[in-house]
């Protein structure tokens, strides 16, 4: 068994230092052995290094006690002096389907927020080397490419934030009796142990010697995958049409449809699933039989507007335009009297309301049907929702001039929050 030790650690993170930028690095703890001893390592290696660590726990909100343990990471990790920040997920009530993965997206999505607001650009996760066999596992029950097999990466850009999971060579074992040996305590959640999740199913048979392969060939595919990852990404920056829209500030991609039919279809595929997970800022691809669909589809002579993994598809003229699909948005109780600053599509009022006050919109490319789904930013009046203001269409350039929100230009302009959260800010007194 790998005995961790700071120095062992260090050497782990070797591949990864140079990749870090700024003063500070996040790290993701949800108060479990594996991101526990994650945020003990990584803090006795941020202070050799003179970094600054921000410890980030995501409350679901789907058990009882959550915000009790959130609470309990937070007063464990503020003892040992480490920063600490609870980031919550508002629902009304949890999801009925799919409960797991909306619960996945939902986590990435407030973590990656939170580091975009605060300038930070390195994210570490704690996934270790069970995690990734049951990845493998559970990709290779769907039918999964080679590509898939390869597993998590250590390294992979999430917009403008670098997921990093130094642990991935590291057994689960080892990380538990590195806590032991600190006299460390932890949570554990009771998902992990519920057998009505595949990943749980998985994991009771992910030690059967059947399996042992993919362990083998995981650093084959891995390598496999990045340079693949390279060549795709290349071509997804040659087919875009970056002066049509700031995809960045947008959530939005246009591509030369024309130049995208003319390639292979495998390497369309793969364009339209790395489309997808930059614009849903996730690295969970839709089903390898619905991309296929998706290629059938756009291959017609004349295809119809469609959607896949959260994403709507349009095609006018020669460019297929690819955006966020409309998601319900959740209000939440006002803190302070202050304004609810709420993320929503732009719709039919918005789009007049541009049109009226400003000139941004003559003479665009943009589809009306793009327009109508943008992401903009609303304010609601305390105790009256329907009663709503446009403040900011960060893909426009838009920031209302009647506006008092001091934060919009610092940290809405950039667009990259999740789709189903909510943001109190304070206005100018």
């Amino acid at each position: 068994m790998t005995i961790l030790t700071p120095d062992f650690f260090a050497r782990l993170m070797i591949p990864f230092e140079s990749y870090l930028q700024g003063d500070t690095t996040a790290v993701a703890v949800s108060g479990g052995v594996d991101s526990l001893a994650l945020v003990l390592l990584l803090q006795e290696w941020c202070a050799v290094k003179g970094l600054r660590l921000i410890a980030l726990t995501v409350d679901h909100g789907l058990r009882a006690e959550s915000r009790e343990e959130a609470a309990w990471v937070g007063a464990q990790l503020s003892v040992r002096g480490i920063t600490h920040q609870i980031l919550t997920w508002y629902h009304d009530a949890p999801p009925k389907t799919r409960l797991q993965e909306r619960a996945r997206v939902a986590r990435y999505d407030l973590l990656r927020a939170y580091c975009q607001a605060h300038g930070v650009t390195s994210l570490f996760l704690a996934h270790h080397r069970d995690d990734q066999k049951e990845t493998r596992m559970l990709r290779f029950l769907r039918g999964s490419t080679l590509q898939g097999l390869a597993g998590m990466a250590s390294i992979r850009q999430d917009q403008k934030v670098l997921l990093m999971r130094p642990l991935l060579s590291v057994p689960k074992a080892s990380l538990h009796a590195y806590l032991t040996q600190e006299k460390v305590t932890w949570v554990d959640d009771p998902s992990n142990s519920n057998p009505q999740f595949q990943r749980v199913k998985v994991r009771s048979v992910s030690g059967h010697p059947s399996f042992a392969w993919l362990d083998d060939v995981g650093p084959l595919l891995a390598s496999v995958r990045h340079h693949t990852d390279l060549v795709t990404a290349r071509l997804l920056s040659e087919l875009s049409h970056e002066d049509i829209m700031a995809f960045s500030l947008s959530g939005v991609l246009c591509l030369n449809f024309t130049r995208l039919r003319k390639l292979p279809l495998t390497w369309q595929k793969l364009v339209l699933e790395q489309a997808i997970a930059q614009i849903m800022g996730t690295p969970f691809a839709p089903r390898q039989e619905r991309l296929w669909r998706l290629v059938q589809h756009l291959a017609q002579e004349n295809p119809g507007s469609t959607t896949l993994g959260g994403c709507l598809f349009l095609i006018r003229k020669e460019t297929l335009w690819i955006q966020r699909e409309v998601l319900s948005l959740n209000l939440v109780p006002q803190e302070n009297g202050n304004p609810l600053l709420q993320r929503e599509v732009l719709g039919h009022a918005g789009v007049q309301e541009i049109k009226k006050t400003t000139s941004l919109l003559e003479g665009t490319r943009i589809p009306y049907e793009t327009l109508l789904r943008l992401p903009a930013f609303y304010t609601h009046a305390p105790g009256t929702p329907q009663d709503k203001q446009l403040e900011c269409v960060p893909a426009l350039g838009y920031v209302a001039r009647s506006s008092s929100h001091t934060l919009l230009k610092e940290a809405v302009i950039e667009s990259a929050l999740p789709s189903k959260t909510v943001y109190m800010f304070e206005t100018k007194k």
